[in-house]
């Protein structure tokens, strides 16, 4: 399930508040900065619920919105009062409601019943691989873990990764394939934004896995339409079960709303004392964005196999310094990366390499459950009903 929610300040503790509340029921958001953008999104033939917190506009605009957006969406305004007449106006219209703060819990989980009774889940499942640093291997895991539940098993998944360093993707020489992901021409007419562009930016994997990359050259991420990106993210998850988001080192403001929409967020590290400070850093800073312990995992690649129990570094080490997220351990196996690296092919396709197989199914194993959570919920807000 998937709605859009407005808001300014992911950090905001009523912001926090009413995620946490989405998260629980099983929704999956997209977060918009300015309510009128949502109009460019809204999908022709769908009826989106859209969320719509009263410090970032008034009822007044809200009751014009719900007009403009009549039979594309329903509105959900949250505050602790209304307006009478902004009140019947939204009630008369038939698109909208209005719930309060301090009753949030119980009367938008009503709402979100209501909306989505009988729904299937329409988009796929966000994965998003943060780096704590450059060199962790983001990249690799990423893509290794896409492939895996692309080719494993006899329920295999569609699967893509977008990759979001924009100036210098690994993709390309690494897979040897063509980019094909230029987000230049997408600022450029925002208009074109569909299915049949998204097959143009699509490049296609023999593993099945598609890939958007972008070709070398310099961007200027000071262009990027945060709005634009989002769209675009809900345009490619129609097709697939999984979207595997590559995310760059550096932070950009709309990364904190990225991983407020993820189902599943990664923060990858390496396997030394330094990079595990980085990780506790970077952990902490999601519990500020209110991201749920039950969806973050810190993948600790380059494992040291010859250290476990012994030496500087061991595992209940890094386990006792994160000790409220999943934690999985990639083992260090350099011939098999550089000898996937040299032929041009992924490490699940390269021979050798088992325990390290192993430990990227894992990952790919975790990533899965998140299909059997989401109908789960749904499940539960369907026998909860009435």
């Amino acid at each position: 399930m998937a709605a859009y929610i407005v808001i300014a300040n992911p950090q905001d503790e009523r912001t926090r508040q009413l995620t946490g509340v989405l998260t629980q029921n099983g929704v999956r958001t997209t977060p918009i900065e300015q309510l009128d953008d949502v109009l460019k999104l809204l999908p022709e033939n769908e009826h989106s619920l859209v969320i719509v917190p009263d410090f970032v506009g008034d009822a007044t605009n809200l009751v014009s919105f719900s007009q403009k957006a009549r039979g594309r969406a329903f509105v959900v305004y949250i505050s602790d009062t209304i307006s009478v007449d902004a009140y019947k106006q939204l009630s008369k219209s038939g698109a909208g409601e209005w719930i309060r703060w301090n009753n949030l819990g119980d009367e938008l989980t009503e709402v979100i019943r209501h909306h989505f009774s009988g729904t299937a889940l329409a988009n796929g499942s966000i994965v998003t691989f943060l780096p704590s640093a450059g060199g962790v291997g983001n990249t690799t895991l990423a893509l290794e873990t896409a492939i895996y539940l692309a080719t494993r098993g006899k329920a295999k998944r569609r699967v893509c990764v977008l990759d979001l360093n924009f100036q210098s993707s690994d993709f390309p020489t690494y897979l040897d394939i063509e980019p094909r992901f230029d987000i230049s021409e997408i600022l450029g007419n925002p208009s074109r934004l569909d299915q049949q562009l998204v097959d143009v930016l699509t490049a296609k994997h023999p593993s099945g896995v598609d890939i958007f990359a972008s070709p070398p050259g310099r961007f200027d991420y000071g262009r990027l339409d945060s709005t634009v990106l989002f769209a675009l993210l809900d345009e490619i998850s129609k097709r697939y079960d999984f979207v595997h988001l590559d995310l760059p080192t550096m932070w950009f403001p709309w990364i904190d709303n990225l991983i407020i929409g993820s189902d599943r967020v990664f923060v990858t590290g390496t396997y030394n004392i330094p990079s595990v400070k980085r990780l506790t850093t970077t952990m902490q800073y999601l519990e500020g964005l209110n991201i749920s312990a039950n969806r973050v995992a810190a993948l600790i690649n380059q494992t040291e196999t010859g250290l476990f129990g012994s030496g500087v570094v061991r595992r209940s080490d890094i386990t006792s310094a994160l000790p409220r997220v999943q934690v999985m351990f990639i083992r260090r196996d350099d011939k098999t990366a550089l000898d996937a690296i040299n032929a041009g092919r992924s490490i699940s396709e390269s021979g050798g390499g088992r325990g390290l197989k192993k430990d990227i199914r894992q990952v790919g194993e975790w990533i899965d459950r998140t299909k059997h959570e989401a109908a789960t919920a749904i499940r539960s807000a369907a026998l909860n009903r009435g």
